[in-house]
């Protein structure tokens, strides 16, 4: 065997370890995230491998998949009104029930609206608005008293 085809062949071996090794570092973990209560899927909870940046938000089923290295051994899943949670990876699949946050209430909201006008019909608007006055489009787990508007 000639040198110039001994080095093609250890060049091509040396290459495959190389590509095995870097494919091997990688993991995959799908999912299905779900509220704790009457399971149904939470849609847009932020799940992250613990440790770098790499991250991936649940579908509208509440599925997901991430890629990363296989040294993180732990998914960080939170989503507002959940309590974040932490979740070791064992497998290739994981499921997780979110537990909702307990006495997490807003205590004033503030509104900002945009418009086209003139200048001369505008004017600044501070207005305080009753919860009454605006229930009809208002969360029901907001505070009864009255909300400030700026």
């Amino acid at each position: 065997m000639s040198a110039k085809k001994l080095h093609s062949v250890l060049l091509l071996v040396v290459s495959f370890f190389i590509l095995q090794s870097s494919y091997a570092q990688d993991k995959t973990v799908s999912g299905k995230i779900t509220d704790s209560k009457d399971g149904t899927p939470i849609i847009g909870a932020s799940i992250q491998a613990k440790g770098s940046r790499i991250g991936t938000t649940s579908k509208t089923d509440g599925t997901f998949s991430l890629t990363f290295d296989s040294k993180i051994t732990t998914l960080v899943i939170s989503s507002i009104g959940y309590e974040t949670q932490e979740v070791t990876v064992s497998g290739a699949a994981v499921a997780v029930s979110m537990v909702a946050s307990a006495g997490t209430s807003l205590n004033e909201v503030v509104v900002i609206g945009y418009g086209g006008t003139a200048k001369k019909r505008s004017s600044p608007a501070l207005m305080l608005l009753c919860l009454p006055r605006i229930s009809t489009f208002c969360h029901p787990g907001l505070p009864t008293n009255c909300c400030r508007v700026r």
